[in-house]
């Protein structure tokens, strides 16, 4: 099966109503791809680390009635268990 075009990539994301928007930094000064998303009035943005594909921040903004900002999020650390009852620290 042959790799499509970045064209073709870029087609097939605006389809899903996702946007690239470039590469921006969070808070904390971290750069990565920013991805858009515009749905049921609301934009959700999320800030993707480019060499591992994981999410870095992410906020929503409503557009409605009553426009601003819903939620944001930002993602210090992350880790992973294989054992039950095990607490992650914050």
């Amino acid at each position: 099966m042959a790799t499509p075009t970045a064209p073709a990539r870029r087609l097939a994301v605006s389809l899903l109503g996702i946007t690239y928007r470039g590469q921006s930094t969070d808070i904390l000064g971290r750069t990565g791809l920013t991805f858009t998303i515009t749905a049921d009035g609301s934009t959700s943005q999320l800030l993707i680390n480019p060499h591992n594909g994981e999410i870095l921040a992410a906020h929503e903004r409503l557009s409605r009635r009553r426009p601003g900002l819903f939620s944001a999020v930002l993602i210090l650390e992350r880790g992973h268990t294989t054992h039950t009852g095990t607490t992650l620290r914050p």
